[in-house]
């Protein structure tokens, strides 16, 4: 593949990566002024030991990740996604890359999950076993 296929391929895929970013950031607003309603708080999807393994609600190894504690988290989040998913999604393709995110997304939500468990057990503190996390922060430096 010659330079101008490259510098082709780059200019798209940096345009799109904008029009993704752009479309967060007015999805982002729009819930920030009340227009869009999520179904849910931030404490009922955020992820907690107790809330799986006690509750059973297993809903939030899902949502617990798309949920962010305020604007800055989320932004921050894009950007170090932007920088770091370009990069990875060009090295395995789309279709390994959101298989590897996945992934990626449910071993970490299991692994606090199971650090909960062992930290509540082995320094008999439950503070361990009810802390929560919302974002993707994790699940980025796994990546």
């Amino acid at each position: 593949m010659n330079m101008t296929k490259w510098s082709f391929f780059f200019f798209v895929n940096t345009c799109m990566d904008l029009i993704h970013m752009q479309l967060s950031f007015h999805f982002q607003a729009l819930l920030y002024l009340g227009i869009i309603n999520v179904p849910w708080e931030k404490w009922e999807v955020c992820i907690s030991t107790e809330s799986v393994l006690k509750h059973r609600d297993y809903r939030r190894f899902f949502f617990s990740t798309f949920e962010h504690a305020d604007d800055m988290h989320l932004y921050y989040n894009m950007i170090s996604f932007l920088v770091k998913g370009r990069s990875l999604e060009y090295r395995y393709g789309s279709t390994n890359f959101a298989f590897l995110l996945f992934v990626i997304t449910v071993l970490t939500n299991i692994l606090y999950v199971i650090l909960g468990q062992i930290c509540t057990e082995a320094l008999h503190d439950t503070y361990y076993m009810k802390s929560c996390a919302i974002g993707f922060s994790g699940k980025q430096y796994f990546t």
